[in-house]
């Protein structure tokens, strides 16, 4: 065993000089530690934005229902409108609240019914193209319906089927489910698995919290600027969404993608690769189970 001689300028501590510099590693370890979390913040701000808009307009597009059914449509006195639930007008109220749901139902159609191509087209596109265009796409439908209830606040003569119709853009281009289904991708492309969960974690809490936050400022709005200023908010930040998506967003793509997906270089050519993965025969003939699972 070879000993190294000891000398005068030998160290009594082994160990001294690396307990040293020791904090000072540490201090640096946190700062960029700190500064590559601030580095990996993209889809959160979109997240902010999105749901903070959809607390102001979850409670008021009913609300411009509830008054355009009664002051346009029914042709009702302001102060029937004005004083519709409290109760002294039962038979008014109930003549509302028939074509109030009845809108309602009809609105869930014009939104779900092309969500469900929007979904399956922006999905194949998303695997090839990235995941970018479609978070902008959505966005940007929810900002002209926005728009589009700016202009029913200002002329308030248009029926309550412009209000309808105002969602007609939401489910054209994908609406909630397209943009959720964009960030949790753009989540599990980006984040490494350590930090996975903790992030998608990090996107419910942000998502719940601006909810509520859009709900109550939402009361304040109204109060001093009415529908218009309801929903002009809602159009300055989806605007912002927008801006941010293009100018900050990195625009991921799956590594690993199957000869099916990059021949994929079309909206239809993404939509059938999308349908073939709930139609394929697999073995045992499991894919009969899988196609119902995947509708419902």
């Amino acid at each position: 065993m070879l000993i190294m001689p000891v000398t005068e300028i030998t160290p009594l501590l082994k160990n001294n000089v690396d307990s040293k510099s020791d904090p000072k590693e540490k201090k640096e370890g946190v700062c960029s530690s700190f500064g590559k979390f601030m580095r990996s913040i993209q889809v959160e701000p979109v997240v902010l934005c999105h749901a903070f808009s959809f607390g102001i307009n979850n409670v008021f597009l009913t609300n411009l229902f509830v008054d355009k059914v009664c002051d346009i449509q029914l042709n009702y006195s302001s102060e029937v409108c004005t004083n519709l639930d409290s109760g002294e007008y039962p038979d008014q109220e109930n003549e509302v609240q028939k074509l109030v749901s009845l809108y309602d139902m009809y609105q869930n159609c014009v939104v779900f019914l092309p969500m469900i191509f929007a979904l399956l087209l922006l999905s194949g596109w998303s695997e090839s193209h990235g995941l970018k265009t479609p978070l902008i796409i959505t966005n940007a439908g929810l900002l002209v319906k926005c728009m589009f209830l700016m202009a029913c606040s200002h002329w308030w003569f248009l029926s309550p089927e412009y209000v309808l119709w105002s969602s007609l853009p939401v489910g054209m281009t994908g609406g909630f489910s397209t943009f959720y289904m964009c960030v949790y991708s753009f989540i599990g492309l980006t984040v490494d698995e350590k930090s996975r969960t903790t992030r998608m974690s990090m996107i419910v809490v942000i998502e719940l919290s601006s909810r509520a936050v859009g709900g109550v400022l939402g009361d304040f709005i109204f109060q001093k600027y009415g529908y218009f200023g309801v929903f002009a908010a809602p159009a300055m930040s989806y605007l912002i969404c927008v801006l941010y998506i293009m100018i900050r967003l990195d625009n991921p793509i799956p590594k690993q993608q199957t000869n099916e997906v990059k021949a994929s270089k079309s909206l239809l050519s993404g939509m059938k690769n999308t349908l073939t993965v709930a139609f394929k025969k697999r073995a045992d003939g499991i894919g009969q189970k899988l196609f119902p699972m995947w509708l419902f």
